[in-house]
């Protein structure tokens, strides 16, 4: 007698993100070159059709891979940012706690990681900067408000911050409390010329 496939019905935001994960195990174990929809697809025990539910192609999986990974990662930056507008100090403190607990544990970081995945880590680390840039911007317009700074053009200044600290977060011969203390000596020393 054959056995029956129960299916199970999960809400849609809920079965996008379990298809999403699941693309991303799956690149990560056999590249994302390799990877089809249906091997996705049997990560979760469903059949490809799902997936082409929620996503018209991979590509469109991964894109919506990346951009939620982006949400998720830069959301507390975000409220930090906001919270200590205005107060260098109590944001590079804030930054590096969450930087020190969140450092090689992100969501999908082996994927990123990968020696042979370099092209796909530049992608997230762009649309990190760029999604980030608004914000950091807005932080040094309050220092300048507020008399802490004095920088000229803060949008050149912010883009010279984000693009070039990503790639000293992401040096992994760094370790984590050197990465924070590169980091919050950059902007300091930056911020003191001004």
């Amino acid at each position: 007698m054959k056995e029956e496939k129960i299916r199970i019905s999960k809400p849609p935001e809920e079965r996008k993100q379990e298809i999403m994960d699941a693309a991303m195990r799956a690149f990560t174990e056999k590249g994302y070159e390799q990877t089809t929809m249906r091997d996705i697809a049997a990560v979760i025990g469903v059949v490809p059709g799902l997936c082409y539910r929620y996503f018209n192609s991979k590509q469109e999986l991964f894109d919506s891979a990346v951009s939620q990974y982006v949400l998720d990662y830069c959301a507390p930056i975000v409220q930090a940012l906001k919270r200590y507008r205005g107060d260098i100090d109590g944001l590079l403190d804030c930054a590096a706690g969450l930087f020190l607990d969140r450092d090689g544990k992100e969501k999908y970081h082996e994927f990123f990681h990968k020696a042979e995945n370099k092209t796909f880590h530049s992608l997230l680390f762009l649309s990190n900067c760029d999604y980030l840039f608004p914000y950091v911007k807005s932080f040094f317009d309050s220092l300048n408000e507020n008399g802490t700074a004095a920088v000229a053009d803060t949008a050149s200044f912010s883009k010279f911050v984000l693009y070039g600290l990503f790639p000293i977060l992401n040096d992994d011969e760094l370790s984590p409390e050197r990465k924070t203390e590169l980091a919050r000596g950059y902007i300091t020393g930056l911020l003191k010329l001004q």
